[in-house]
């Protein structure tokens, strides 16, 4: 089995993202901070790419855990992850 490649890799998580924003009925903004979160970005790096305070960005980011139902970032990424594997098995 071939590996995919950078861009592959990258659109899927994209489309995994958009998928649970749509999913759990999140804001562009919310959106926006999770698809940092998905990078691994902190609270504080957050805040300042998107200009915000860091208790905004917090706010943000407990908003969307509340929404999805999960209460860290670790658990995040790991249900992208799972996400992702998912839409690769669908795709076969």
């Amino acid at each position: 089995m071939a590996m995919p490649d950078r861009a592959e890799a990258a659109y899927s998580q994209v489309e995994v993202l958009d998928g649970l924003a749509a999913e759990y009925g999140l804001s562009n903004r919310e959106r926006e901070v999770l698809a940092l979160l998905a990078e691994r970005w902190r609270a504080s790096a957050i805040a300042e790419k998107l200009f915000i305070s860091p208790s905004t960005a917090k706010n943000h980011m407990g908003s969307i855990y509340s929404n999805i139902g999960i209460h860290s970032q670790d658990e995040l990424l790991h249900l992208v992850e799972a996400r992702r594997e998912s839409a690769k098995v669908d795709d076969v």
